[in-house]
């Protein structure tokens, strides 16, 4: 069953052809990673506070989230950097 957020969606691609927002597959990405991270940190803040879960807690669960999601990425960055530099040394 759709959400309101999926008809939202949807409605939003038949306003936008990709000819005039060719952004626009990104941007439904983008909005479902977020829909999705909320989910999983609402689930989260409900399985650690019970019935006393509050949207405040499932946003700072969310905030740590993606902290932690930036840092891996970095590190990979940084580790994806450093095997470049390894090779270019080799040659």
């Amino acid at each position: 069953m759709p959400t309101v957020f999926d008809e939202k969606l949807e409605s939003l691609e038949k306003s936008f052809r990709a000819e005039s927002f060719p952004q626009f597959n990104e941007v439904r990405e983008a909005s479902g990673f977020v829909v999705d991270t909320l989910d999983i940190a609402w689930s989260a803040a409900k399985a650690i506070f019970g019935d006393k879960a509050t949207p405040d807690h499932a946003l700072e669960i969310y905030d740590r989230m993606i902290l932690r999601i930036e840092a891996v990425q970095a590190q990979a960055s940084d580790e994806d950097e450093y095997d470049d530099e390894e090779e270019y040394e080799e040659d």
